[in-house]
């Protein structure tokens, strides 16, 4: 298509040729993300004598943000004005202030912006100024961003959602919930605007980027604290310097186990208080965002998929496992009757199921775990979805470390109907390896003909399958029919493909790793 673009353009009458057909180029060359080809189409534009329009340069500009290649299209516009003697419109230099922000590059666009001012040849839109808040968004700068946003009510008289909306995006890259909120409160009180579904969203997303920033810390600094040890132990061992040290702290009546005992002590005592402020803190944002939900409702601001997504998100980062249920019960009506539960698929995505399986797992709530399977089939029936596979696996996970094996077994016949999909063979092996791990290893032989079954699913088991199927036979002391098993694994599939960990995992398996070491 490049070829016959470049040869069109190139060889075609001129009086066949406009800039609506070079723009046509472009506007492949943007949906293709082909800086280069872009580029050479502009040569050869100008090469045939058109000069390009709006459209044109607002094309080229948004092949560079596709690409990441911001500062190239910034470039390019620089180069237009500086030695072709460009002069170019509002909406082209809108364009190169929206190519600042993507580029984080706030100075850049209040430079842009500020020439515009003096210039005289333009007035200030709500256009003009939206870029150049983004700008500052995208670095987190919220202090920037309300300047901007005053001065352009100062100018215009008003200031746009979308441009509030902006001022909350910083929040977000700044990590600031309360500052959020504070916007969402300012907005609320000003004439002629009000919040709508992306300012609570975005302002969510501020209570999750806060989340995961403080994640982030306490992983680190748990880390930290392991190497810490680690180089405690490392000392055990003692050099010259440590008795030297040692020495000089008896010289000075002092041993170095009371002061090792106080550091521990202080350790625990700080572990303890930063525990309780992160107890605090995940409950004081779970009341926002359970506040946020509520003022929706009462605003009739529709929430949508997102709203959920991250109200509940806002919680699992904060791993308070009582919010993301309170949050997700939202989500579902229970009723009396033939139809006692259904859920509001429309508003539920699988990253949200995910996260509400895990937070009753770690509360260990049974009744929740196997009412899931319920929930999944009604969220696949409303949206015509196949479940993912990651969200699949956790409710699997769940089921087996809250010992719900039977559930699982029961999911099995229906499994295709339930979730519009046969399982799969990771399927059919966490089953197996569920009946194992409960004791019911009479279960696991019929399993594991059932998925190999015609009639049924005709799933070709893998070596994990042979494994959980061994190891089964094992346990009954079907030691014939374990070896026969065993032997038939090692032909079918390449000793590359059975990894030590599995043979470790059945008697048969270690006796043969055993007999190679010899």
């Amino acid at each position: 298509m490049s070829e016959f673009i470049t040869i069109t353009c190139r060889d075609a009458p001129l009086a066949s040729l406009d800039v609506g057909v070079f723009n046509n180029a472009f506007d492949f060359y943007h949906r293709l993300g082909d800086v280069d080809e872009s580029f050479a189409l502009f040569n050869l534009m100008k090469k045939r004598g058109f000069h390009p329009d709006d459209t044109t340069l607002g094309l080229m500009f948004a092949t560079c943000a596709t690409h990441q290649q911001f500062d190239v299209g910034l470039s390019f516009l620089d180069h237009l004005m500086t030695h072709g003697g460009y002069k170019p419109t509002l909406k082209v230099l809108s364009g190169a202030m929206q190519l600042c922000a993507n580029s984080k590059n706030p100075d850049g666009a209040l430079e842009l912006f500020r020439a515009i001012e003096t210039s005289g040849a333009f007035t200030p839109t709500v256009e003009t100024y939206e870029p150049v808040v983004f700008a500052y968004a995208r670095v987190g700068n919220v202090t920037s961003a309300w300047e901007i946003a005053n001065e352009m009510e100062e100018k215009l008289g008003r200031v746009s959602i979308s441009v509030y909306n902006r001022i909350l995006l910083a929040c977000v890259e700044a990590a600031l919930p309360g500052r959020a909120l504070e916007v969402l409160g300012i907005i609320r009180h000003k004439d002629g605007v009000a919040p709508d579904v992306i300012s609570y969203n975005t302002a969510l997303e501020a209570f999750v980027r806060a989340g995961e920033r403080a994640a982030w810390w306490r992983k680190n600094n748990i880390d930290q604290r392991e190497d810490g040890d680690a180089d405690f132990d490392n000392d055990e061992l003692g050099s010259d310097e440590d008795y030297h040290s040692e020495d000089a702290e008896q010289e000075n009546g002092d041993s170095g186990q009371p002061t090792r005992s106080l550091d521990v002590a202080v350790e625990g005592t700080l572990s303890q208080e930063y525990e309780v402020e992160q107890r605090e803190k995940a409950a004081w944002a779970r009341a926002s965002v359970i506040g946020l939900l509520k003022e929706m409702q009462r605003s009739r601001v529709k929430p949508d998929m997102t709203t959920y997504e991250r109200a509940i998100a806002v919680c699992s980062v904060n791993e308070d496992s009582e919010g993301v249920i309170t949050i997700f019960d939202r989500l579902i009506d229970r009723k009396r009757g033939k139809d006692a539960i259904n859920l509001r698929s429309d508003l539920v995505s699988d990253s949200s199921f995910a996260a509400y399986l895990v937070a009753c797992t770690s509360l260990q709530d049974k009744d929740r775990v196997v009412e899931a399977s319920t929930l999944l089939h009604k969220w696949h029936a409303a949206t015509g979805q196949v479940p993912p596979e990651f969200v699949v696996a956790q409710l699997l996970n769940s089921l087996k470390v809250l010992g719900e094996w039977r559930c699982a077994v029961r999911m099995l016949p229906d499994w295709q109907e339930l979730f519009g999909v046969p399982p799969s063979v990771a399927v059919f092996n966490r089953v197996m390896e569920m009946c194992n791990r409960a004791g019911e290893h009479q279960l696991v032989a019929p399993i594991f003909a059932t998925m190999q079954d015609a009639t049924a699913y005709r799933i070709y088991p893998d070596a994990e399958s042979y494994i959980q199927r061994i190891y089964a036979e094992e346990q009954r002391e079907n030691w014939v029919a374990a070896t026969d098993l065993f032997v038939e694994m090692k032909k079918r599939f390449p000793s590359e493909e059975i990894s030590h960990q599995q043979l470790q995992k059945v008697a048969l398996g270690r006796y043969r790793l055993r007999q190679s070491e010899h």
